[in-house]
């Protein structure tokens, strides 16, 4: 019995001996396979990468010109979105010389010298804040009544595009234009009603040389505007360049077209040749330029009739193209050679526990790879600064919208308390980024008859009942709305503070901004708005607030004197 237990230990001995012994062989075994693999994969890496690269260098001339293409096409439509942009800039600026009740009087009456002395002090503020060049006013005929920018010239009949479309459909109508000197001038026009009727019809114009340099600074190429010929008189041309002073225009330039506009001196002698051979535009060549080479892309220039006059001609340098293609190449390429042998290098490190040496390739490897990310990075950057422009201006022109829609309710509204409420519900709901609780209130002032004055609440918008009724009629001092009738200033609460003397149980925590409206120096009343608690005060917001508070102000004023002439027409008819 001992011995068979014997034998059986050492059977189980030898078992074990021999197991260890395999399993030892295929750990071994095991890392060596691993170690191949990394080493053919390491292999394969390299060897796709040159491929890519051979790749690469063939088909870079190929991707040059399609970098050119796509830089050209985003030039092309921040030329067209700046138009766009500026002509609803126009849109907005005419609006208000629409409901002058002045202007429209003198016009009416056909007093030229009273309208233009009211038109020439609106027509330098337009030129100095909005770049207005051209102020007119026309018959409905169409026969030029007024030019406030050159007042000796009139009685023409006036043949442009946009003339003729406001003409057609009774809308505002606007639109690039080619003048007789072969500038380009973008004009908005808009018909003059009274009682329903067209009286004529007010435009303005500016000079679109400024939009050439805003779009190379985006684009980063530069820009030249080509007017054909055929559509302009030598002489006249000839005669205008030489009273501008533009001593280096050259009508012999090109064959087929003058030079407009443009962001440098620059000559190539193809481009006559390219627009009829690639009339479409779109396309791409070499030309040589000087002593560079330069990639030409034209795009088709339309007027505000859809007439093709001319084209816009985007050219790049082709070396600097061809470097920012080459180092994003190299870049890439450069990344992932290193990586291939950092791979590899890792795995001999590992083997010989050279941990120094691998953690060097690590950050070798890192540092690479940060620096493609880097210059992607410079890409977002631009694109984000881009972006906060086009909010900004977006913003700014929603405000424009919402100051317009507050004068088109002063005139439109069929009663005071139907203009006050809907000015609140543009304010309240049309303005996101102003922060209010949806809701807000106006008072206006009213003086009893020893001459006392007094605040009522007239306009409210989601207002407590409680409020209300406690709000009904406040002194001048009383609580944050008295204060800022008093002091004639805006009045801002980040919370319920010890100026809001108006309180009841249960009242949310919330604060204010209140402004005066005050016109001819008289106070009407306050607009009372809610924001909430902990509200910091915007240099931004609050310059918005105040020209809609003047806005409702001259609306409240206009809306009084319209009442008092009616009632004297009335009365003067009975």
């Amino acid at each position: 019995m001992r011995s068979e237990q014997s034998e059986t230990a050492t059977a189980k001995s030898f078992d074990a001996d021999r197991s260890s012994h395999a399993t030892l062989r295929n750990r071994v075994t095991a890392r060596w396979r691993l170690a191949l693999s990394l080493v053919l994969a390491a292999a394969l890496f390299l060897g796709v990468g040159g491929w890519m690269w051979r790749q690469w260098d063939a088909q870079g001339s190929e991707h040059v010109m399609q970098r050119a293409q796509a830089s050209a096409a985003v030039g092309n439509a921040v030329f067209q979105w700046l138009l766009e942009q500026e002509a609803r800039v126009l849109e907005e600026a005419l609006r208000p010389l629409l409901i002058n009740p002045d202007l429209r009087a003198a016009f009416v009456a056909r007093e030229r010298d009273r309208l233009h002395a009211l038109a020439q002090p609106l027509f330098v503020k337009l030129r100095a804040r909005r770049r207005v060049t051209h102020f007119y006013f026309h018959l409905p005929s169409g026969v030029n009544f007024l030019r406030v920018h050159h007042p000796k010239r009139f009685g023409d009949q006036i043949q442009r595009v946009t003339l003729e479309q406001a003409r057609a459909s009774g809308e505002i109508a606007s639109g690039i234009e080619l003048g007789p000197l072969g500038t380009l001038a973008l004009r908005v026009v808009s018909p003059v009603r009274q009682d329903g009727q067209i009286i004529g019809y007010l435009e303005l114009g500016e000079e679109i040389n400024h939009v050439a340099p805003m779009v190379k600074r985006i684009s980063g190429g530069d820009l030249l505007v080509g007017v054909f010929k055929s559509l302009l008189s030598r002489k006249t041309w000839i005669e205008g360049q030489a009273a501008l002073g533009n001593a280096d225009s050259d009508w012999d330039e090109y064959p087929n077209m003058i030079i407009s506009d443009r962001t440098a001196h620059l000559w190539a002698p193809d481009l006559d040749l390219h627009i009829m051979t690639q009339g479409h535009g779109g396309v791409s060549f070499v030309s040589r330029v000087g002593s560079r080479k330069m990639v030409v892309t034209h795009f088709v220039l339309r007027d505000a009739g859809k007439r093709e006059i001319g084209a816009l001609f985007f050219l790049q340098e082709l070396a600097a193209l061809s470097a920012a293609g080459d180092a994003q190449q190299q870049r890439v390429m450069f990344g992932l050679l290193i990586l291939a042998a950092g791979v590899l290098a890792i795995l001999l490190i590992s083997h010989m526990g050279l941990s120094l040496v691998y953690a060097a390739d690590v950050r070798r490897s890192q540092r690479l790879l940060q620096e493609s990310l880097d210059a992607q990075s410079d890409l977002q950057r631009q694109r984000f600064t881009l972006q906060e422009a086009l909010q900004t201006h977006q913003r700014a022109l929603a405000e424009e919208q919402a100051l317009n829609t507050l004068k088109r309710l002063a005139l439109t509204a069929p009663t005071q308390q139907a203009f006050l409420e809907g000015a609140l519900d543009s304010l309240l709901n049309g303005m996101p980024w102003l922060g209010s609780l949806e809701e807000g209130c106006v008072f206006l002032t009213e003086t009893d008859s020893a001459g006392a004055q007094r605040l009522r609440l007239t306009a409210a918008h989601r207002l407590s009942p409680k409020l209300r009724t406690q709000c009904a009629v406040l002194e001048f001092g009383q609580c944050l709305c008295g204060r800022a009738a008093q002091s004639r200033q805006p009045v801002f609460a980040e919370h319920v503070d010890e100026r809001h003397e108006i309180l009841f149980d249960g009242m949310a925590a919330h604060g204010h901004f209140i402004l005066p409206l005050i016109q001819d120096n008289q106070m009407l009343g306050v607009l009372n708005l809610y924001l909430p608690d902990g509200a910091e005060r915007s240099a931004g917001d609050e310059a918005f607030l105040t020209r809609a508070a003047e806005a409702m102000a001259l609306g409240l004023t206009t809306r009084s004197l319209r009442g008092r002439s009616w009632k004297a027409h009335v009365k003067k008819g009975e």
